[in-house]
Protein backbone atom coordinates (compact mmCIF):
# COMPACT_ATOMS: atom_id res chain seq x y z
CA UNK A 1 0.00 0.00 0.00
CA UNK A 2 1.43 3.70 -0.91
CA UNK A 3 2.30 6.18 1.24
CA UNK A 4 -0.51 8.69 -0.01
CA UNK A 5 -3.39 6.38 0.73
CA UNK A 6 -5.06 4.91 4.10
CA UNK A 7 -8.18 2.34 5.06
CA UNK A 8 -10.64 4.41 6.26
CA UNK A 9 -12.00 2.47 9.85
CA UNK A 10 -15.84 2.82 9.00
CA UNK A 11 -16.20 2.33 5.49
CA UNK A 12 -13.43 0.27 5.06
CA UNK A 13 -12.42 1.79 1.87
CA UNK A 14 -9.23 2.91 0.57
CA UNK A 15 -8.51 6.32 0.04
CA UNK A 16 -6.22 9.16 -0.21
CA UNK A 17 -4.54 10.94 2.82
CA UNK A 18 -6.38 14.06 1.30
CA UNK A 19 -9.53 12.83 2.38
CA UNK A 20 -9.06 12.55 6.17
CA UNK A 21 -8.57 15.18 8.68
CA UNK A 22 -5.94 15.97 10.87
CA UNK A 23 -5.21 14.51 14.65
CA UNK A 24 -2.09 14.69 16.34
CA UNK A 25 -2.94 12.46 18.78
CA UNK A 26 -2.68 9.34 15.74
CA UNK A 27 0.80 8.08 14.67
CA UNK A 28 0.48 9.05 11.58
CA UNK A 29 -1.05 12.93 11.99
CA UNK A 30 -4.77 11.68 10.70
CA UNK A 31 -8.08 10.99 11.69
CA UNK A 32 -8.95 7.14 11.68
CA UNK A 33 -12.22 8.04 9.97
CA UNK A 34 -12.46 9.81 6.35
CA UNK A 35 -14.39 13.28 6.28
CA UNK A 36 -17.03 11.75 4.88
CA UNK A 37 -17.70 9.53 7.32
CA UNK A 38 -16.75 11.59 9.91
CA UNK A 39 -19.33 13.88 8.75
CA UNK A 40 -22.07 11.65 8.31
CA UNK A 41 -21.91 10.33 12.21
CA UNK A 42 -21.68 14.25 12.94
CA UNK A 43 -24.82 14.30 11.57
CA UNK A 44 -26.36 11.75 12.91
CA UNK A 45 -25.51 12.74 16.64
CA UNK A 46 -26.69 15.94 15.72
CA UNK A 47 -30.49 15.41 15.28
CA UNK A 48 -33.03 16.77 17.33
CA UNK A 49 -33.09 13.07 19.34
CA UNK A 50 -29.94 13.10 20.46
CA UNK A 51 -30.11 16.85 21.27
CA UNK A 52 -33.13 16.47 23.61
CA UNK A 53 -31.55 13.08 25.07
CA UNK A 54 -28.24 15.26 25.78
CA UNK A 55 -30.42 17.98 26.96
CA UNK A 56 -32.33 15.29 29.42
CA UNK A 57 -29.21 13.80 30.77
CA UNK A 58 -27.59 17.40 31.72
CA UNK A 59 -30.41 18.15 33.61
CA UNK A 60 -30.63 14.88 35.43
CA UNK A 61 -26.93 15.30 36.47
CA UNK A 62 -26.81 18.95 36.99
CA UNK A 63 -24.49 18.96 39.71
CA UNK A 64 -22.50 16.81 38.00
CA UNK A 65 -22.30 19.04 35.09
CA UNK A 66 -21.41 21.98 37.11
CA UNK A 67 -18.64 19.92 38.84
CA UNK A 68 -17.21 19.26 35.70
CA UNK A 69 -17.00 22.50 33.86
CA UNK A 70 -15.77 24.42 37.06
CA UNK A 71 -12.96 21.52 37.00
CA UNK A 72 -12.57 22.47 33.27
CA UNK A 73 -12.42 26.20 34.12
CA UNK A 74 -9.40 25.98 36.90
CA UNK A 75 -7.73 23.88 35.04
CA UNK A 76 -7.30 26.14 32.18
CA UNK A 77 -8.72 29.31 33.84
CA UNK A 78 -5.94 32.12 32.41
CA UNK A 79 -6.69 31.03 28.98
CA UNK A 80 -10.44 31.09 29.37
CA UNK A 81 -9.84 34.27 30.91
CA UNK A 82 -7.89 35.78 28.38
CA UNK A 83 -10.15 34.54 25.26
CA UNK A 84 -13.30 35.56 26.92
CA UNK A 85 -11.73 38.55 27.56
CA UNK A 86 -10.93 39.38 23.72
CA UNK A 87 -13.87 38.49 22.61
CA UNK A 88 -15.93 40.98 24.76
CA UNK A 89 -13.32 43.16 23.21
CA UNK A 90 -13.81 42.33 19.34
CA UNK A 91 -17.42 41.82 20.03
CA UNK A 92 -18.89 44.87 22.54
CA UNK A 93 -22.55 45.00 20.98
CA UNK A 94 -23.16 41.33 21.49
CA UNK A 95 -21.72 41.14 24.82
CA UNK A 96 -23.65 44.02 26.23
CA UNK A 97 -26.65 42.60 24.27
CA UNK A 98 -26.18 38.91 25.95
CA UNK A 99 -25.68 40.57 29.21
CA UNK A 100 -29.16 42.76 29.08
CA UNK A 101 -31.04 39.72 27.94
CA UNK A 102 -29.75 37.52 30.47
CA UNK A 103 -30.32 40.11 33.43
CA UNK A 104 -33.89 40.83 32.17
CA UNK A 105 -34.30 36.84 32.16
CA UNK A 106 -32.52 36.41 35.59
CA UNK A 107 -33.01 39.78 37.43
CA UNK A 108 -34.49 38.69 40.61
CA UNK A 109 -31.91 35.62 41.18
CA UNK A 110 -29.16 38.53 40.23
CA UNK A 111 -30.51 41.25 42.73
CA UNK A 112 -30.62 38.37 45.22
CA UNK A 113 -27.42 36.59 45.03
CA UNK A 114 -26.06 40.17 44.86
CA UNK A 115 -27.75 40.93 48.01
CA UNK A 116 -26.66 37.67 49.92
CA UNK A 117 -22.56 38.22 48.29
CA UNK A 118 -22.81 41.90 49.81
CA UNK A 119 -24.23 41.00 53.41
CA UNK A 120 -21.54 37.58 53.85
CA UNK A 121 -18.88 40.01 52.00
CA UNK A 122 -19.67 43.39 53.37
CA UNK A 123 -16.04 44.81 54.19
CA UNK A 124 -14.66 43.44 50.43
CA UNK A 125 -17.25 44.20 48.67
CA UNK A 126 -16.34 48.50 49.93
CA UNK A 127 -13.36 47.50 49.59
CA UNK A 128 -13.79 46.40 46.16
CA UNK A 129 -16.19 49.69 45.69
CA UNK A 130 -13.32 52.21 46.74
CA UNK A 131 -10.91 50.78 44.71
CA UNK A 132 -12.75 51.15 41.22
CA UNK A 133 -13.50 54.68 41.80
CA UNK A 134 -9.98 55.34 42.52
CA UNK A 135 -9.11 53.44 39.43
CA UNK A 136 -11.83 54.66 37.10
CA UNK A 137 -12.30 57.77 38.03
CA UNK A 138 -14.07 59.14 34.61
CA UNK A 139 -16.42 56.62 34.75
CA UNK A 140 -17.50 57.47 38.19
CA UNK A 141 -17.69 60.93 37.54
CA UNK A 142 -19.85 60.53 34.85
CA UNK A 143 -22.23 58.04 36.86
CA UNK A 144 -22.01 61.13 39.45
CA UNK A 145 -22.66 63.94 36.62
CA UNK A 146 -25.95 61.53 35.31
CA UNK A 147 -27.48 60.91 39.04
CA UNK A 148 -27.25 64.98 39.64
CA UNK A 149 -28.96 65.68 36.29
CA UNK A 150 -31.77 63.05 37.23
CA UNK A 151 -31.75 64.24 40.70
CA UNK A 152 -32.88 67.97 39.05
CA UNK A 153 -35.09 66.23 36.75
CA UNK A 154 -36.99 65.04 39.64
CA UNK A 155 -37.10 68.31 42.00
CA UNK A 156 -40.42 69.36 41.28
CA UNK A 157 -42.00 72.59 40.56
CA UNK A 158 -43.92 73.16 43.32
CA UNK A 159 -40.78 72.83 45.35
CA UNK A 160 -40.81 75.46 48.74
CA UNK A 161 -38.05 77.23 49.92
CA UNK A 162 -39.21 74.66 53.07
CA UNK A 163 -38.30 71.84 51.40
CA UNK A 164 -34.70 72.66 50.05
CA UNK A 165 -34.14 73.99 53.71
CA UNK A 166 -35.37 70.92 55.24
CA UNK A 167 -33.46 68.66 52.63
CA UNK A 168 -30.18 70.47 53.36
CA UNK A 169 -30.87 69.61 56.97
CA UNK A 170 -31.12 65.82 55.91
CA UNK A 171 -27.88 66.48 54.53
CA UNK A 172 -26.33 68.25 57.67
CA UNK A 173 -27.77 65.82 59.83
CA UNK A 174 -26.06 62.93 57.67
CA UNK A 175 -22.48 64.47 58.41
CA UNK A 176 -23.32 65.05 61.67
CA UNK A 177 -23.94 61.45 62.38
CA UNK A 178 -21.16 60.23 60.59
CA UNK A 179 -18.60 62.09 62.57
CA UNK A 180 -20.71 61.36 65.95
CA UNK A 181 -20.05 57.59 65.09
CA UNK A 182 -17.25 57.22 62.99
CA UNK A 183 -20.29 55.18 61.11
CA UNK A 184 -20.62 56.69 57.10
CA UNK A 185 -24.20 57.81 56.67
CA UNK A 186 -25.89 58.96 53.75
CA UNK A 187 -29.16 60.75 52.84
CA UNK A 188 -31.28 58.20 50.78
CA UNK A 189 -34.11 58.45 48.49
CA UNK A 190 -36.86 55.94 49.87
CA UNK A 191 -38.06 55.05 46.08
CA UNK A 192 -35.18 55.70 43.67
CA UNK A 193 -34.66 58.58 41.14
CA UNK A 194 -33.54 55.86 39.02
CA UNK A 195 -36.18 53.29 39.57
CA UNK A 196 -36.62 50.29 37.39
CA UNK A 197 -40.61 50.36 37.79
CA UNK A 198 -41.22 53.71 39.54
CA UNK A 199 -39.26 56.75 40.22
CA UNK A 200 -39.34 58.87 43.34
CA UNK A 201 -39.20 62.29 43.53
CA UNK A 202 -36.24 64.86 45.30
CA UNK A 203 -38.44 65.94 47.71
CA UNK A 204 -38.21 66.04 52.50
CA UNK A 205 -40.70 63.00 52.02
CA UNK A 206 -38.89 60.36 49.95
CA UNK A 207 -35.50 61.21 52.06
CA UNK A 208 -34.19 59.19 54.66
CA UNK A 209 -30.58 59.12 56.98
CA UNK A 210 -29.33 55.91 56.69
CA UNK A 211 -25.82 53.71 57.06
CA UNK A 212 -23.93 53.85 54.07
CA UNK A 213 -24.06 49.82 54.60
CA UNK A 214 -27.48 50.08 54.80
CA UNK A 215 -28.04 52.25 51.51
CA UNK A 216 -25.81 50.19 49.64
CA UNK A 217 -28.10 46.69 50.85
CA UNK A 218 -30.51 48.49 48.86
CA UNK A 219 -29.18 48.40 44.85
CA UNK A 220 -31.27 51.20 43.97
CA UNK A 221 -34.61 49.13 43.96
CA UNK A 222 -37.99 49.04 46.16
CA UNK A 223 -40.39 46.62 47.00
CA UNK A 224 -43.65 47.94 45.94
Amino acid sequence: MGSDVKICNACSQLKTLAEFGKNKQNRDGLESKCRICKASIKSKYRGAKHISDMKKWREDNADYVKQKKHESYVADKERIKTKSRQYTKDNPEKVKAARAKHYKNNSEVIKADRRKYYAENTAKSLECSSNWRKNNLGAYNALGAKRHAAKMLRVPSWSTPADVSDIKSLYQKSRSLTEASGVPHEVDHIIPLQGVLVSGLHTPANLQVITKEANAKKHNSFDI
